[in-house]
């Protein structure tokens, strides 16, 4: 959670103050900055899981690195001494455990309650992938009514092949036999299937087929298709065999390619297909895709007509409506109302001032066109106030036949005092709802500090006529509002202190992590 990220943030932001500079003037080893100690915090943190998820000891790191290499591999070292040392003292202090640690204990709890079960017990769907997992799965199966059913074994690939994914000399390939001296595939799709199974005691021959293969079945081809590397010179003799080609032209009857020129032209072909499924009765389809921006691109094409999809991977709170105003309300408010940020701020649709939604697109389109194309107002709403009072001055000389900085061919000079009063009146109101960081000193601040005022500016600028801050409601709106109630749960043990200029992108990081799923 945020309270976690945050505390290692802290340890991480200690940790690059003490690394000072060899000579002055010289930029700093480690950027010191909140967000990117938050980034940092991030990265630490999936590492501590996936050592404690591994079961792999920190003592490992003894001998990672010799003394005689560079300097920088021994301040990585250091830096890793963060999760060893510092943060195991926070959880003592706090009598607190890992997820993963927590984790682990409740599957060997439920390995050793199966123990005692009398009844049939089925582990289905894992690949033994996660240690304890795989001890509960090897539990399940030394069980009298016990059974394990094993997801996608690959017992198409032959079984020299097969004993290159372990590697040479492992338990999987005792005699080290195969081709040259090939490290284990690790990242083989079958890699956690084969140390399941050698765990187990088992070999490919002794698991029972639940259904036979069909003829056209794409399993001979995909197993061809994930060959270990060193063992990819048979695909010369397979290519050769006339049963083998006549299988997998079978198994590859029902697809089809598409060779797009851009991201665009991918995103569209796959849009007209899945539009397509809709023509046909009964037919359904889906998109499978790792890649958010292309599924994101397929979701903008079919919105085009009107085609309203179940999106599963949802998106980024940072990029979802309220995410993204929420952002802005900071950058607006911090960096002193610049006229590109204020105008994004105030184009959103998440922003009403106390008014229904487009209830002030006027009084925008007349501040933009009075006060933020030419040179840039003071900063802040009084800046804001005061270049509008200025031109009103400039105005009023202009009509009274007076000398005027403006000329009448100027397209200021056709702004009515109706216009200047809905501009004013504009200014006013965002200058209330601003006033929380407004008038917040540039000094350093506690983080938690600095959100609970952001959070009020966001209802303040979001709040529509019904009194309602529109900023907060919907699935986004309701993830954005969790983020600030964890930031205030986590406090104050877990803040920050982050100078005023630094908070827009350390809240940035802050909501990085989090996902909105669509209703």
């Amino acid at each position: 959670g945020i309270e976690r990220r945050l505390l290692l943030a802290r340890l991480v932001l200690a940790w690059a103050g003490r690394l000072a500079p060899p000579y002055a003037g010289e930029a700093p080893l480690i950027a010191n900055h909140p967000a990117t100690a938050l980034a940092l915090a991030n990265d630490l943190g999936r590492l501590i899981d996936d050592m404690t998820t591994r079961g792999v000891s920190w003592d490992r790191l003894d001998d990672l690195v010799p003394d005689h290499l560079d300097k920088y591999w021994q301040l990585t070292l250091e830096f890793l001494k963060i999760a060893r040392s510092a943060w195991p003292q926070i959880l003592d202090e706090r009598g607190m455990i890992e997820a993963s640690v927590r984790r682990n204990a409740l599957i060997k709890a439920e390995a050793a309650r199966l123990t005692r079960s009398p009844g049939p017990v089925i582990a289905a769907g894992s690949t033994g992938s996660i240690p304890a997992t795989a001890a509960l799965v090897a539990a399940v199966a030394n069980l009298r009514n016990g059974a394990v059913v094993l997801p996608g074994l690959d017992t198409d690939l032959d079984d020299e092949s097969w004993r290159l994914i372990a590697g040479p000399s492992s338990p999987a390939n005792p005699g080290g036999s195969g081709w040259g001296v090939a490290a284990p595939v690790a990242g083989h799709p079958q890699f956690a299937l084969q140390a399941l199974l050698t765990r187990l005691g088992l070999g490919r021959d002794e698991v029972v087929r639940l259904a036979d293969p069909t003829s056209s079945g794409r399993e001979p081809l995909v197993s061809e298709a994930f060959r270990p590397a060193a063992a990819t010179d048979l695909w010369r003799a397979r290519t050769g065999d006339t049963r083998f080609v006549a299988h997998a032209e079978a198994a590859l009857a029902g697809l089809s390619c598409v060779e797009a020129a851009n991201a665009e032209e991918e995103a569209l072909a796959i849009a007209l297909a899945l539009r397509e499924a809709l023509t046909q009765a009964g037919k359904t389809a889906a998109l499978v895709t790792p890649d958010r921006q292309l599924a994101r691109r397929v979701l903008a094409a079919l919105a085009r007509w009107n085609v309203a999809v179940d999106d599963s991977g949802g998106d980024q709170l940072a990029d979802t409506p309220a995410g993204l105003f929420a952002r802005l309300a900071a950058q607006a408010a911090v960096e002193g109302l610049a006229p590109v940020g204020l105008l994004a701020l105030l184009k959103h649709p998440l922003t009403r001032l106390g008014a229904p939604a487009g209830a002030h697109r006027h009084a925008i389109a007349v501040l933009e066109r009075a006060i933020l194309r030419g040179p840039r107002p003071r900063p802040g709403s009084a800046g804001l106030a005061r270049a509008l009072a200025a031109l009103r001055e400039e105005l009023g000389k202009l009509r009274r036949g007076e000398r005027s900085d403006l000329h009448r061919s100027d397209p200021r000079a056709d702004l009515g005092e109706d216009d200047l009063n809905a501009a004013a009146d504009l200014i006013a109101r965002l200058a209330a709802a601003l006033a929380p960081l407004e008038t917040f000193g540039r000094g350093p601040h506690a983080f938690g500090m600095v959100a609970a005022r952001h959070r009020d500016i966001i209802a303040a600028l979001s709040l529509d006529e019904a009194g309602t801050p529109a900023a907060f409601a919907g699935p986004d709106g309701g993830a954005l509002g969790q983020v600030f109630d964890a930031i205030a749960a986590g406090l104050p043990a877990a803040d920050l202190t982050v100078p005023l200029a630094d908070y827009p992108d350390l809240f940035g990081a802050a909501i990085a992590d989090r996902v909105v799923r669509r209703p």
